[in-house]
């Protein structure tokens, strides 16, 4: 199995259990989800609005499930865990140039190349409660490659037109749960 980032250790360096967010001004206002991404690796960060012990241990021990459902000059970020369904818009021709390309665009793409994703979770203090390390299957590696490669040479027009495909799906999809059964891929999340 291969995978192109660096160790898991490392991966989330700079965030500590029981630390504010270091970027806490940039997470949603209120319960959600962020999909970041840098060259080194993909980070979706979930800010959880009252999260209990509960939440955190479900977090923490729930199994995951990943899903891409493309946008007029980008695509949805899906994740279901132990605690909820979380969606997240992204439209790299939006983001800064550092931000825009995949941590492995460069990299040649085996048949067994998984990409590695940090998940962060943040209570409504953006207090860190979680951090967890995963994995997506070597089909949705090469479907969201392909996907990114497509969205960014569709760029919106502006960032309004962006904010209004955006609108859109959430007008559809008031419930991320419901997204899902039209994702163009879906994967598992391994360890």
């Amino acid at each position: 199995m291969q995978t192109q980032h660096l160790d898991p250790s490392e991966r989330l360096l700079g965030y500590s259990i029981g630390n504010p967010h270091p970027h806490r001004d940039k997470l949603p206002a209120h319960s959600g989800m962020l999909a970041h991404y840098m060259p080194s690796g993909i980070t979706l960060h979930v800010l959880l609005d009252r999260c209990s012990p509960v939440d955190v241990h479900a977090f923490r021990a729930g199994e995951r499930q990943f899903g891409l459902l493309p946008l007029r000059g980008g695509y949805i970020w899906l994740m279901r865990d132990g605690v909820a369904s979380w969606d997240a818009p992204y439209c790299p021709a939006i983001e800064p140039p550092e931000n825009q390309r995949l941590p492995w665009a460069d990299a040649d793409l085996g048949p067994q190349t998984r990409t590695g994703i940090s998940i962060i979770l943040v209570d409504e203090r953006r207090i860190v409660r979680a951090l967890k390390y995963v994995s997506a299957s070597p089909d949705f590696t090469r479907k969201l490659a392909a996907l990114h490669a497509a969205k960014f040479a569709e760029a919106p027009a502006s960032r309004t037109a962006w904010d209004g495909e955006v609108n859109r799906y959430f007008a559809r999809y008031p419930n991320p749960k419901d997204a899902f059964q039209h994702a163009v891929a879906t994967s598992e999340a391994g360890e």
